[in-house]
């Protein structure tokens, strides 16, 4: 990540780190194809098993001391083929542990953050993805870090 990027971005760049990371070798059961953050039409990603990293938006509350308390949304689609899995919903549940598991191991995002809350989301039913019929879950994640009022690249 550039200098000079702000917390915001830096939390999110942790996350896709983070979601690339994941792998039978570092004790997960999977690993996906891509990581990738959200663009105007994320279903357009051909590498599957996919995670997209979406911003849900962030709240921000100013603090007396010159601090900016904010909280980062993101929903992570774990999108998978469901023709090529037999039980897609038991393959659909390891990737999602394994996301999940991921994300709570560094709940602090490398001292960025004040912590990090993770919730299982939707499952959606089939879609199709041009000729490819695919799953998909999310996992909701809630960020909190802080920052200066005057400078938003500096985590407190």
């Amino acid at each position: 990540m550039a200098t000079g990027a702000t917390v915001e971005e830096r939390l999110i760049a942790d996350v896709i780190t983070t979601l690339e990371a994941i792998s039978p070798a570092g004790g997960f059961n999977k690993s996906f194809a891509k990581v990738a953050r959200q663009d105007r039409n994320a279903m357009t990603h051909p590498e599957l098993p996919l995670a997209i990293v979406a911003q849900d938006g962030t709240t921000k509350d100013d603090d007396r001391l010159g601090l900016v308390v904010a909280t980062l949304r993101l929903v992570i689609v774990i999108v998978v083929n469901a023709k090529e899995a037999e039980s897609w919903p038991t393959l659909l549940d390891l990737y999602t542990s394994d996301v999940e598991n991921a994300l709570r191991a560094s709940t602090q995002r490398g001292g960025l953050a004040v912590k990090t809350a993770i919730t299982r989301g939707d499952t959606y039913d089939s879609d199709e993805l041009g000729s490819t019929y695919v799953v998909a879950s999310q996992v909701l994640v809630e960020i909190s870090f802080r920052h200066l009022y005057a400078d938003t690249t500096t985590a407190i």
